[in-house]
């Protein structure tokens, strides 16, 4: 029988294995890794993007599939942060006095 600190031991090594950031407590989590976060800072990039590209990076962003290389996780990204800039505009834009529709 396993003792407690091996117990505790070999849960400690699952949980925090790897360098995602997840929350691990209740029922929903949140996790983020590097490509998440290059696809987020690919977002706020000023070039514009066809509109079947965009549609593209959408369907992957929310398709029921994993994908190798961090694909998704940079598409989920990349939707996060047009999502935040329709709220908030792109600071890295030129012209930044266009208004969101929310004043």
């Amino acid at each position: 029988m396993a003792t407690r600190r091996s117990r505790y031991y070999g849960y400690a090594r699952q949980a925090f294995r790897g360098r995602s950031f997840s929350s691990k407590s209740g029922k929903f989590g949140v996790y983020a890794n590097a490509q998440f976060f290059i696809g987020l800072a690919g977002s706020f990039v000023p070039v514009n993007i066809p509109p079947i590209a965009q549609t593209a990076i959408t369907g992957l962003a929310v398709a029921p599939v994993k994908l190798p290389g961090g694909v998704k996780m940079a598409a989920q990204g990349y939707v996060l942060g047009k999502l935040i800039q329709n709220f908030t505009g792109n600071p890295l834009a030129k012209n930044n006095t266009t208004t969101t529709g929310w004043y």
